[in-house]
Formats: C-alpha cells, structure tokens, sequence
C-alpha cells in the first residue's frame, strides 16, 4: 500500500491545479503573520511563537519537498521580485542591456525547460524570476495609452479565475472530442472557451464580489 503524506496536497479530479490553493493558503497566514504581527511586536510571547510554528510547518515542509518540489520557494522568489523592483532598480543597464539579458535568460530558461520537462524546477523558476524583474525594471516608466491600460486591467480582472478554470475545461474537451479533432484545434478552441468563461466567472467573482466582501471583512476584522 502506498504511503500517504500529509503535507503533501494533492489534486482533485480533473481541477488539478487546485492543489496549488492549499499550499499558497498557509503561505499567506505564514507571511501575513510573520508581516502583520511578529514584526509589529516589540516582545514576542510564548504563544506567539506556539502560533508561528504551527503556521510554519508547511510552507517549511514545501520551501524544499513536497509537491511543486518547493512551491514555497518559488513564491518567495515572486515576492522577492516585487520587493527588489521597489528598491534596487537596475539604473546602470540601458534597456538595450536590459533587452539582450532577458533574451539570453529566456534561453537559458527554454533549455532549462527543455532538459528537466517539468514545470517545478527551481532553477527554472529563478530563471524566470529574473526575467520578471528585468521586465518590471523596463516597463515600470512607460504610460500606456488609457485604452491599453484598460485592456490590461480587464485581463488581470479574471487571470486568477483563468488558472482555477483552464485545465477543466481542457480536461474537458480532451475527454469528449480528443480522439475526433485535431489536438492543435483542440488546443486553440480550448484556450478561447477558458478565456471566455474566465471572464464571465471573474466578473461576477473577481470584479464585482470580490470589493464586496474585502470591505466587509476590513470593516469587521481591521475596522478600517
């Protein structure tokens, strides 16, 4: 009989991706606690510190193991990224620089990708980390036209709904009408039914209920 692990989500169904939500759950509690109430406190009591390690256990656990092969990492690397582009902007590289570096780490990445095959590759994910970075630093000063930031806003509106949805819905289609169709036709009606429904559902959840219910639980909770 295989063994079963705990701390190692697994998915459900054919919304596989699913098993991501309940790492990055208790890495949100972990960082919010350690942001919002450790580093807010200026002694720190026994039951604090009883808190932070039950917190802890599996954003530590998935830093190096666990399914993601280190998920936790990989989140740090994000927000890393974003803590770095606020307060070390790489002024000493001309954009043209900038350019040839992303290129060169986007081959580096590609070949990375090529040789490991899996999307869980701590190298990989620096790699792309870096190319993050170097985008931000590049874009960060360019005013878009208002219709262009417009467009952007509505495709961040249902990106997160998109990534809950897409491998069901591909699932999906693969299911009924895989051995019928073309997998690249499949592929691209695939990607436009994820992107149409993202948007009907992100819109109901994301951009109408979504402020709702942050204000209420400020209001509650923080009494802001």
């Amino acid at each position: 009989m295989k063994s079963i692990n705990i701390l190692d989500f697994t998915s459900f169904g054919s919304a596989r991706t699913f098993w991501t939500l309940a790492i990055e759950w208790w890495i949100y509690i972990w960082f919010g606690y350690i942001v919002f109430v450790i580093m807010k406190k200026k002694s720190i009591s026994i039951f604090s510190l009883l808190l932070l390690f039950a917190l802890s256990i599996a954003p530590l656990y998935h830093l190096v193991s666990g399914r993601g092969n280190g998920l936790t990492a990989f989140w740090l690397m994000g927000a890393g990224v974003w803590i770095l582009s606020k307060t070390f902007p790489m002024a000493t590289f001309t954009k043209i620089g900038k350019l040839l570096l992303i290129v060169l780490l986007v081959c580096f990445a590609l070949g990375r990708a090529y040789i490991k095959m899996t999307a869980y590759d701590p190298i990989f994910a620096l790699l792309l980390a870096c190319i993050l970075f170097l985008s931000i630093d590049i874009v960060k000063d360019i005013r878009f036209h208002p219709k262009v930031e417009q467009l952007i806003r509505l495709n961040a509106n249902y990106s997160f709904t998109l990534y809950l949805i897409h491998y069901s819905t591909l699932d999906f289609i693969v299911t009924h009408w895989g051995n019928v169709y073309s997998p690249y036709l499949l592929f691209f009606i695939g990607c436009v039914m994820s992107n149409v429904i993202s948007f009907m559902m992100g819109y109901v959840f994301e951009v109408i209920l979504t402020p709702v219910v942050k204000k209420y639980l400020y209001s509650t909770f923080l009494k802001v």
